[in-house]
């Protein structure tokens, strides 16, 4: 009842594996205990009838009072919390107003091999060193999260090269001229909204530049749509890739790489690696590798009916686009940071981003599998480019309900066109409006093979229609002319 401090029913499970289960909150927790105790012994007080007695509580008073008093100044030290609203709308401004671009001529080379050192013991220190091979530049540019402060930069020799960190960019300049190279950066972890980390808790996900990465674009883009958050833009890439990965920590550790004799961790993987520390579960569950936040409720039970819809999710998308090399591997991680719906596919493991105060078994939660499995599946892989995000967030709305229907997951009631509108529908001129609204009225009437076969065309059109609605409208009268 006296317990202060961020946990209730509203954020439980938007918690980082336990990020919760900290210092100061166990001392916050000790406090208003001993605070309880004292007021119990003091009411004990007017009842005791000897001197001895009162001397006896007395003492035990005295000694919590020392102890509280020792506690208090502790339940202060656990810094920020991870989920604040000023840290996100600063971070979505600063994506906002960032211009920085890459030269395409520094990401002429390929990554072979990561050898990473995380240590999480005092402050969460990274050493990285990245295997490159095919270098036709001596100036190359990396990709790596603007909360992480790089101190140097080291050749093959162990030489510092001159760098500069600006935003997300990190340019290395070499003295070599060899296409093969071995650069190693140290750089120390800050805690931020998008990427909690710290020596309590630590969430690295795969799709993200938590190491240097080969990219043309930073990892998040302002959501230009509703004016407000950011966009996730993946990392992932297809291209296979050896790591290694040591951890040095107080807290369990979890990656999806294979475990090997001396503790480290390696393998060889495709899109990425997760790697998370703190308060989670893991569970062998039917052949399945599940890690999922400690505070969740048991999955045992639930877990059965979950896997069910999540198989039968993935099969169907699979199906309807054709998709050749995006098998479910039978590792996951279930978190789900900062209220995120998303996830990531990797050749060994899915990452399933699911915000829900539901069981995993329920209804509410069972809906949710199309939307968020979608985006592993046909966008996280995805390299095009996108000069708006609008379309993509309807359409994923639309192939969400089809394969809910699908597979009967829909809740049963009347269909209203309205609360189905694009969000900004009313924000559009009147014009667009009527264009969008015909599109819509149409595409519903069609039955739901119809309404898959557009899905399927509006997906591989999107990049050149993403733009503008009359060109989605006069793409789906093609698409009607050509089924009459």
């Amino acid at each position: 009842m006296f317990y202060i401090g961020p946990l209730n029913i509203n954020v439980v499970f938007e918690d980082v594996i336990g990020y919760n289960l900290s210092f100061s909150t166990y001392m916050k927790i000790f406090f208003w205990i001993m605070a309880v105790m004292i007021a119990i012994f003091a009411a004990l007080f007017k009842t005791t009838r000897t001197g001895r007695e009162k001397i006896a509580i007395i003492v035990v008073i005295v000694f919590l009072l020392i102890g509280n008093t020792f506690i208090f100044p502790k339940i202060f030290e656990g810094g920020k919390p991870v989920f604040s609203f000023a840290d996100l709308n600063q971070e979505s401004l600063y994506y906002k107003n960032r211009k920085d671009a890459i030269d395409p001529s520094t990401l002429q080379y390929t990554i072979k091999r990561y050898d990473i050192e995380l240590d999480a013991r005092d402050h969460v220190k990274a050493e990285v060193k990245v295997t490159l091979d095919q270098i036709k530049s001596q100036t190359l540019s990396f990709v790596l999260y603007h909360f992480f402060d790089v101190k140097k930069v080291t050749n093959k020799e162990g030489r510092r090269l001159p760098f500069t960190q600006q935003g997300d960019f990190v340019v290395v300049r070499r003295t070599s001229t060899h296409p093969f190279d071995e650069l190693t950066f140290y750089y120390e972890m800050k805690d931020s909204f998008k990427i909690p980390v710290s020596p309590n808790y630590l969430f690295l996900p795969n799709y993200f530049s938590w190491v240097p990465t080969r990219a043309n674009h930073v990892p998040f883009d302002f959501n230009r749509i509703y004016n407000e958050g950011t966009i996730v833009l993946s990392m992932q890439t297809k291209e296979p890739i050896h790591y290694t990965l040591s951890f040095k920590g107080n807290v369990p550790f979890y990656t999806n790489l294979p475990r090997n004799k001396d503790g480290t961790y390696s393998g060889e993987v495709s899109g990425g690696i997760t790697a998370v520390a703190g308060m989670f579960t893991k569970k062998h569950l039917d052949g399945w590798e599940i890690v999922y936040p400690t505070d969740w409720s048991e999955i045992t039970k639930d877990w059965p009916t979950f896997q069910k819809y999540l198989v039968q999710v993935h099969k169907e998308i699979v199906d309807m686009f054709q998709i050749k090399d995006m098998k479910l591997p039978n590792k996951m991680i279930l978190l789900a940071p900062n209220s995120e719906m998303n996830s990531y596919l990797s050749s060994d493991h899915l990452l399933f981003q699911i915000d829900t105060l539901f069981s995993i078994s329920s209804e509410n939660t069972l809906k949710d599998i199309p939307k968020v499995f979608l985006h592993a599946l046909l966008w996280n892989y995805d390299k095009r480019t996108f000069s708006s995000y609008e379309q993509i967030e309807e359409f994923n709305k639309l192939l969400a309900n089809v394969v809910q229907d699908e597979l009967g997951l829909q809740s049963p009631g009347m269909f209203f066109l309205d609360a189905n509108l694009p969000w900004a529908f009313e924000q559009y001129d009147q014009e667009t409006q009527n264009v969008v609204r015909r599109l819509y009225e149409e595409y519903y009437r069609l039955p739901n093979e119809k309404k898959k076969e557009f899905l399927v065309l509006w997906y591989k059109e999107m990049h050149h229609v993403a733009d503008s609605w009359f060109k989605t409208a006069e793409l789906f009268q093609e698409f009607k002319e050509g089924i009459q």
